[in-house]
């Protein structure tokens, strides 16, 4: 609970986790602000100071570098699926659907995956 009557609404925005600050001896300096030991700044949420979305971005030198050190990977999978149905009267019947689905990671090179769609019909 707050007191500080200087704003009416909420503030939110996204940090790194305890465990990613712990590990990469990242500190808050201001708001939103992680810092490594040395002084650069590493990850921060930029919807703090522009208008935005939400999102936290960390540098992706110091991110990798991170992840080689300690034998660690970041991965993605994308799993989806959207279904088409027809009106017949006052019945609704299923015509098919698209599935979706793909695998990523990253890798010192960027971002590296595959994505493939298929369509399923009834």
């Amino acid at each position: 609970m707050t007191f500080d009557c200087s704003i009416d609404d909420t503030i939110y925005f996204q940090i790194p986790s305890k465990w990613i600050c712990d590990q990469m001896n990242l500190t808050m300096r201001e708001d939103g602000h992680f810092y490594s030991l040395n002084g650069k700044l590493v990850a921060f949420d930029p919807s703090i100071r522009e208008a935005g979305t939400s999102c936290l971005l960390i540098r992706q030198d110091e991110c990798i570098t991170f992840l080689k050190n300690n034998g660690y990977s970041i991965f993605w999978t994308l799993l989806g699926e959207r279904n088409l149905y027809y009106k017949i009267g006052h019945e609704r019947k299923f015509y098919g659907g698209l599935v979706l689905n793909g695998g990523y990671v990253l890798n010192e090179d960027g971002i590296e995956g595959w994505f493939a769609s298929k369509f399923l019909s009834h």
